[in-house]
């Protein structure tokens, strides 16, 4: 049983005795689809329009994968499947940081292989740079959400933003593999956030544990704490049950999936 109420518009949430709101960005404040699109546009203009399809095909195919329960029986299950070993192999994963599913430098490379293309340290940096500039240049909030944060604002309730990690990853030329660091992957979207039309009070970005992991909660309450925002009446937004929503309802907090997919 979900212990969380489905909304279709922010502006459907009742804020009375609500002294915080914790909202994913991605699909529930901000529309991403459009700013990914342009992304996409930056990549096709840099290399050629294939590459960046092949880009294009392979986020929407992960997004499409972590949006299905695992029981569910999906066409693309085994391309999914075979995705998900072919990053593993081009990432290096070690016992203290996961694998990176949203890695773009990831997808980059599958899809300049693909082509006979070989990407260098910095080509990769270039390409991975030249989409996020672009995608947060072109970020726009959905009306509801610019509404509800505005409601938010003008009745001083506390913003704080949690997001997943960009998985900004490192090539290592020596041996092919990209590598992770938490501390560069964090601070690349935290610079890169500033962009983003909405006034908030905190975030908490998914670097090194993201999202649904416990310690990504930990981390969050830990900054709710530090605002001095009162846990008990917090509440919780976002457009995934799974990443965002199940630990927080365990927690005890009340939680609202935005349903984008209408």
């Amino acid at each position: 049983m979900n212990d969380w109420q489905v909304v279709e518009n922010l502006n459907d949430i009742p804020l009375n005795d609500v002294q915080g709101v914790v909202a994913d960005i991605d699909y529930t404040l901000v529309d991403f689809a459009p700013a990914h699109k342009a992304g996409i546009q930056a990549l096709a203009k840099m290399f050629n329009p294939q590459l960046a399809v092949k880009v294009d095909k392979l986020f929407h195919l992960i997004l499409e994968g972590h949006r299905k329960p695992k029981h569910e029986v999906w066409a693309e299950r085994e391309e999914f499947d075979q995705l998900m070993e072919q990053m593993k192999k081009i990432e290096t994963v070690d016992k203290e940081h996961d694998f990176k599913v949203w890695s773009r430098e990831a997808w980059l490379i599958i899809a300049a292989r693909e082509q006979g293309l070989r990407l260098t340290t910095n080509s990769l940096a270039l390409a991975r740079d030249a989409y996020w500039q672009t995608v947060r240049k072109d970020s726009k909030l959905y009306l509801d959400a610019k509404e509800f944060t505005s409601a938010l604002s003008n009745q001083n309730i506390p913003l704080v933003l949690m997001t997943g990690s960009d998985s900004v990853l490192s090539l290592q030329e020596t041996t092919g593999k990209l590598v992770y660091d938490p501390i560069f992957s964090e601070t690349y979207k935290r610079q890169s956030l500033k962009q983003l039309p909405i006034r908030y009070s905190g975030l908490v970005i998914g670097d090194p544990a993201d999202k649904p992991h416990p310690k990504f909660f930990d981390k969050l309450e830990n900054e709710l704490a530090k605002l001095k925002i009162n846990l008990k009446n917090t509440i919780f937004i976002g457009d995934s049950p799974l990443n965002d929503l199940t630990v927080p309802s365990e927690r005890g907090y009340k939680t609202y999936y935005i349903n984008r997919n209408k």
